[in-house]
């Protein structure tokens, strides 16, 4: 989806400033800078006349927001486009078949030998293997912090009773303030809204343990700054967070973005991101990354036959794909409704990656040997005669059982 609309600017983290909502304080464009020994943020933002965005010389990197290209950019250096750069791929997850929500997300038995996953997704959890899943990771992703960057989360839906992080982690960084609910009023007609609802129940229904970090980077309408996506992956970094599930993107290649994304990946943190709604080879960033020094996977889409969702896209940097169709999930206002899309297969994957680190507990420098578990478990799907078309570009499809046994190969105590 092309981004169309306006976003504000905000803040949050400790690498971070404050924002406006007002357009004229939304920087046009966005430059990464290498940082030198010694350099500072008073010299930094003074050669660029500019405000800077992020800071973190111990990667050596910062983002600066200028409102036109700058002039005698080093080689190392562009101007990228900032205002409403990145967005939902809305085109495949309008929410469809609402109804109220029944329940609440602790939807897993126990262990006492009784199915208890949520039975409107019960084909979709044995298609990827979480029946016997749920079994092999008992505690559920408890302990480990998911942020949802996406257009908030409906803070009071009884999906996320005890649930959600502490409120002092939360952010908008949208409208500049630490609600970050999805917006209620005129704005709920718009595309996007329920996404983050939709999103972050699926990783509770999934890893129904886990902790989640609502932090709101996107309006109704789907459509955010890439300053806001920046801010919000550091920010989450500096919360504690373990994972990213990032259902959004932009077409556009980005060093801001690769940046901060590898700056997380220095703190062992996951970025599982969707790879987009074309149904063509235009997979988004971050997903297009695809990087295990990263640790940035893009998740594709497959119907329950295991063949390739016409709307998803695909190619050699698409990690892999998981179910996206018609997934029953959480809407706002205490909701539900199935959603379709890549973003709604990425979920599942963040919430797989919860699992197996609730049960090895934090890493500590060795986050590339569960990637790898992670990839390497994958079902292999492009043989099927639907999928020939595609050759090697979907990556294999997501087994969370398996990935599981593998992790617990690989971190036996």
């Amino acid at each position: 989806m092309v981004a169309t609309l306006l976003v504000a600017c905000g803040g949050g983290g400790d690498g971070t400033v404050g924002g406006s909502p007002d357009d004229a304080d939304r920087p046009a464009y966005l430059v990464r800078v290498a940082l030198g020994v010694g350099a500072t943020r008073e010299d930094v933002a003074a050669r660029f006349e500019g405000e800077v965005v992020l800071w973190r010389p111990e990667s050596g990197f910062a983002v600066v927001g200028v409102d036109a290209v700058p002039a005698g950019l080093a080689p190392t250096e562009r101007a990228e486009p900032n205002r409403d750069a990145v967005a939902t791929p809305v085109a495949a997850t309008h929410a469809g078949g609402i109804r109220i929500w029944s329940g609440g997300h602790r939807i897993w038995s126990g262990g006492d030998g009784v199915d208890a996953i949520a039975a409107d997704n019960a084909a979709v959890w044995a298609q990827i293997g979480l029946d016997e899943a749920r079994f092999l990771a008992p505690a559920g992703g408890a302990g480990v912090m998911v942020a949802i960057i996406d257009t908030g989360v409906d803070l009071a839906h009884p999906a996320f009773a005890g649930a959600l992080a502490d409120p002092g982690d939360w952010y908008d960084f949208v409208d500049d303030d630490d609600v970050p609910d999805e917006p209620r009023g005129d704005a709920a007609s718009g595309a996007g809204f329920g996404h983050g609802t939709a999103v972050a129940a699926l990783v509770l229904q999934v890893a129904p343990g886990a902790t989640l970090l609502p932090l709101r980077v996107l309006d109704a309408e789907g459509v955010g700054d890439l300053a806001m996506l920046l801010r919000a992956i550091d920010h989450a970094v500096e919360r504690g967070a373990r994972v990213l599930n990032v259902s959004l993107g932009t077409f556009d290649d980005s060093d801001a973005l690769r940046a901060v994304v590898e700056h997380a990946a220095s703190h062992d943190v996951f970025v599982i991101a969707s790879a987009g709604n074309t149904g063509d080879g235009r997979i988004t960033f971050p997903a297009a990354i695809d990087d295990e020094d990263d640790l940035t996977a893009g998740v594709g889409s497959v119907d329950a036959d295991d063949v390739k969702s016409d709307f998803s896209t695909f190619g050699e940097h698409l990690t892999m794909v998981a179910p996206g169709e018609a997934l029953w999930t959480a809407y706002p206002d205490e909701a539900a409704a199935f959603w379709s899309g890549t973003s709604m297969a990425a979920p599942l994957v963040a919430g797989a990656i919860a699992l197996a680190l609730g049960e090895i507990g934090i890493l500590d420098d060795d986050a590339e040997d569960l990637y790898e578990a992670l990839v390497e478990t994958l079902v292999d799907v492009d043989e099927l005669e639907a999928n020939r078309d595609y050759g090697d570009d979907l990556g294999g499809r997501l087994d969370v059982a398996a990935f599981l046994r593998a992790a617990f190969d690989e971190f036996p105590d």
